[in-house]
């Protein structure tokens, strides 16, 4: 895994999600992956497509998934203590109660925010989870977006 970051885009390496020129960038495509009880711990997995990717019980403690695309990802099981997951979309993911959230980041000063909509939370622990931290969540922030005169389009805030 360390040797696909570093050579990611013909070795300019992975997408560092604190500088604002590499926001727009993409990370590793990963999708579909089968990551089951990994070690990939402090990584720098920000943007990553990890659309489908089978995580369960993989070790992703203070991994940097920023802006990470986790849709219908398999988290069961998985250790996400203090992972990054600011910006990241988390729709329809599927989390157990052996999934460890302590110390996640959801949210940033910048109000960029985890989208949680339709996660599949089954008895997973939220309590360890600071909510208050949380002004609001990816999902309002899109929703409550100004709409375009055509009603069909957001105007980008």
């Amino acid at each position: 895994m360390e040797w696909l970051l570093a050579t990611h885009e013909n070795g300019r390496g992975p997408v560092d999600q604190s500088d604002e020129s590499q926001r727009e960038r993409k990370g590793l495509d990963l999708r579909g992956t089968d990551l089951r009880d990994e070690e990939l711990d402090g990584l720098p997995l920000a943007g990553a497509v990890l659309t489908l990717a089978h995580l369960e019980g993989a070790n992703l403690t203070r991994t940097h998934l920023e802006g990470a695309m986790l849709d219908v990802s398999h988290l069961e099981g998985t250790i996400l203590i203090q992972a990054h997951l600011e910006d990241t979309n988390l729709y329809n993911a599927f989390l157990n109660s052996a999934t460890r959230l302590d110390g996640i980041v959801l949210s940033n000063k910048e109000c960029r925010t985890a989208y949680l909509a339709d996660m599949h939370w089954g008895d997973v622990n939220v309590t360890v989870v600071d909510w208050s931290a949380i002004p609001i969540l990816g999902d309002e922030h899109t929703a409550n977006r100004r709409v375009s005169q055509d009603k069909y389009r957001k105007i980008r805030d």
